[in-house]
């Protein structure tokens, strides 16, 4: 059966993009190879009173932010696994604590919204107001409360959410809620509609197409239906003028549950969750690029048994996990979670600290102004301490782009 996930991805990839030819070629050195080389160990906020979890995505500088009981809480520093009060809901606004369903920044970062989860509202307020230093107490006054069912969301831009939803045992949907209108009368409309299953992921690309999933087959004994893990991409001219999901949209891939969809900035797109009965669990799938690309192009279908196409990370290495991921665009990082424990991988080649795809002397210069410190970023082994042995590896990449 599907879990309830924690993360909500979107894609924060920073490549200019010309229609769906440029897709793959990129400045920027490609992060899918180096995705599970090494994964480093985060540490989560504690669980809030009332809560039964903790929901997280990234702000744009790599700091995390949360939701957990009545609290949004902010990472003080990027991978410091420190995390402060820098908002409260009041009552007003929200009676008992978040469940949570999700938690996600809008893609210029000046929106946050939050799924307080079942029979809870959709909760929306303007970054500005978080302040770790005094937190602010959100109210109908400055925060909105949206009534609207939810399970996943993607900011579209800095005032359209699309959220998926729906009755568990009935066909679920996506609506593509207008966050500035009257939270009591919002604007709201259904764009993805009759997906034959329970609400699944969700992420929209940077030419506004929508990925989304089918997150539990409502009927898998029925031919001609959408399976568990069935994820399609729907176009802006698809969503826009109304699509169903069984007949339209396009099949990328049958890949756990896909109750998680995160894209990179490269464009991989990265899947949650776990297919019980059909064994697949265990991981999280990162789809190639360059494979969505030559299937948006030309109807090539992704291999998901291709390493090429498909890398599977597992950083529990137990094969049962049910995992969950975000991309981090401060970091270039998949965050990976699950109830055992929270990872994150770098696509980053090893000694760019700064993440702009070169190891040089800048590289260098961030190493030794960290030296001698415990900085997560700057310990290249992993070994606890930044040193002459994290100087070393830096230098054995040095100049390289690729």
């Amino acid at each position: 059966m599907q879990a309830k996930h924690r993360f909500s991805g979107r894609a924060h990839y920073a490549c200019a993009f010309v229609g769906l030819l440029s897709i793959a070629p990129c400045a920027q050195a490609d992060l899918f190879d180096r995705y599970g080389d090494a994964f480093r160990n985060v540490t989560t906020p504690a669980t809030g009173a009332g809560s039964f979890g903790v929901s997280v995505d990234a702000m744009s500088d790599g700091r995390l932010i949360a939701t957990t009981g009545f609290n949004i809480l902010l990472e003080t520093d990027v991978g410091s696994n420190d995390y402060q009060i820098a908002a409260t809901i009041d009552a007003t606004l929200l009676a008992d604590p978040v469940d949570p369903g999700f938690i996600v920044v809008s893609p210029a970062g000046s929106r946050i919204a939050i799924g307080a989860g079942f029979g809870k509202p959709v909760i929306v307020f303007d970054a500005s107001l978080l302040n770790t230093a005094r937190p602010t107490t959100l109210t109908p006054s400055n925060a909105s409360a949206f009534p609207v069912m939810h399970f996943a969301a993607a900011w579209l831009d800095e005032s359209s959410l699309a959220i998926t939803g729906g009755v568990f045992g009935q066909p679920s949907f996506v609506t593509l809620l207008d966050t500035t209108s009257d939270p009591m009368s919002s604007d709201n409309p259904v764009i993805i509609d009759n997906i034959d299953g329970a609400s699944g992921g969700i992420v929209i690309d940077n030419d506004g197409a929508i990925y989304t999933s089918n997150g539990f087959d409502n009927s898998p004994s029925t031919p001609g239906t959408s399976d568990t893990g069935w994820i399609k991409r729907f176009t802006s001219a698809d969503w826009s003028s109304g699509a169903d999901f069984e007949n339209d949209g396009l099949f990328v891939a049958d890949l756990l549950s896909a109750n998680t969809l995160a894209m990179d900035r490269d464009g991989a797109l990265a899947v949650g969750g776990g297919d019980f009965s059909e064994g697949d669990v265990g991981t999280i799938a990162v789809i190639h690029t360059e494979a969505l690309t030559a299937l948006i192009q030309s109807g090539a279908p992704i291999d998901t048994d291709d390493t090429a196409h498909v890398k599977r990370l597992d950083p529990l290495g137990s094969g049962a996990a049910f995992y969950n991921a975000i991309f981090n665009p401060g970091t270039d990082e998949f965050l990976i979670t699950e109830s055992a424990g929270w990872f994150a991988t770098s696509g980053r080649r090893v000694g760019d600290l700064d993440g702009d795809d070169v190891v040089d002397g800048d590289d260098v210069a961030a190493l030794l102004g960290r030296f001698a410190s415990d900085d997560v970023f700057a310990d290249l082994n992993h070994d606890g301490i930044v040193d002459g042995a994290d100087l070393a590896a830096l230098l054995a990449n040095w100049g390289d782009s690729r």
